[in-house]
C-alpha cells in the first residue's frame, strides 16, 4: 500500500475543513492512499471543502 507523504516525510496529512465564507471551521488528519481504487470502488470525488493545511 503506497501512501502520500507530506512535508518532512510524514504520512499523516492535515486538512482544514472550510465552512461558509471560506473560513476554516475544523481540522482533519488522514492518511491519503496513492491508489485508492485498489481498496474502494467507486472512488468518491474530491471533497471541495477540504484544504491541505501547509
Amino acid at each position: 500500500m503506497r501512501q502520500v507523504e507530506g512535508g518532512g516525510k510524514v504520512n499523516i496529512l492535515r486538512y482544514q475543513i472550510i465552512g461558509k465564507g471560506n473560513v476554516p471551521i475544523a481540522s482533519l488528519a488522514a492518511v491519503v492512499l496513492m491508489d485508492p481504487d485498489r481498496f474502494v470502488l467507486p472512488v468518491p470525488p474530491v471533497n471541495p471543502v477540504l484544504k491541505l493545511d501547509c
